[in-house]
């Protein structure tokens, strides 16, 4: 089953509540990922020294994203599909905001989003798997009329844009896609009944 966008701020600040009682981690990567459109799989090799230096949040760091990074090697060399998988996400008060509470609650950590749990192995994140079982029990228990999981949130950060009337080129680059065509049939997919649900990207 897709996943959908929130709908709104309100439900969005509700979701990350409801998660915070759950397990507060999963609660600042649901905050990460819908301020910077990042996929889980990503997100989730994040380490503190590719955002942090000397202590300090950096005002931008760069994501070679793993997805058409993977496709792109089909067609082209490393380097090649390495640079055109290259994403930069600029680092504003709220998203430093951020970073620094994760440093608090997980700075003991290489990873950002690594798990504590006993049996994981060295440098893990949390699953993939766990994440989603904990958007499914909120998703049940807000009663949501749509299907929540890790790829909701890069969906409300492209509806954000989208609300803040980006254009296509600057959605495409925010999403690290490789072209207008592939970031219009993206937004085709969720746009038409999510459309109602867009509101502002400050929450």
């Amino acid at each position: 089953m897709p996943s959908f966008p929130v709908r709104d701020v309100e439900e969005l600040r509700e979701i990350i509540k409801r998660m915070d009682e759950i397990n507060p981690l999963i609660a600042m990567m649901i905050e990460f990922e819908t301020r910077t459109g990042l996929r889980f799989v990503d997100v989730s090799k994040l380490k503190f020294s590719d955002l942090m230096i000397n202590g300090v949040v950096r005002r931008s760091f760069v994501v070679v994203q793993s997805k058409p990074y993977h496709a792109r090697l089909r067609h082209m060399s490393e380097k090649q599909a390495r640079e055109k998988s290259k994403v930069t996400i600029h680092v504003n008060d709220q998203l430093e905001e951020l970073i620094k509470r994760i440093y608090v609650a997980n700075g003991k950590h290489k990873l950002l989003f690594q798990s504590d749990h006993h049996l994981a192995k060295p440098d893990t994140a949390l699953s993939i798997q766990y994440v989603n079982r904990a958007y499914k029990r909120i998703a049940r228990d807000l009663q949501l009329p749509y299907s929540l999981s890790t790829h909701s949130m890069r969906k409300t950060f492209a509806m954000f844009l989208l609300d803040q009337q980006a254009s296509m080129k600057t959605i495409m680059e925010a999403l690290g896609q490789s072209s207008l065509s592939a970031t219009q049939h993206y937004l085709n997919t969720f746009m038409d009944e999510t459309k109602e649900y867009t509101t502002n990207i400050d929450f």
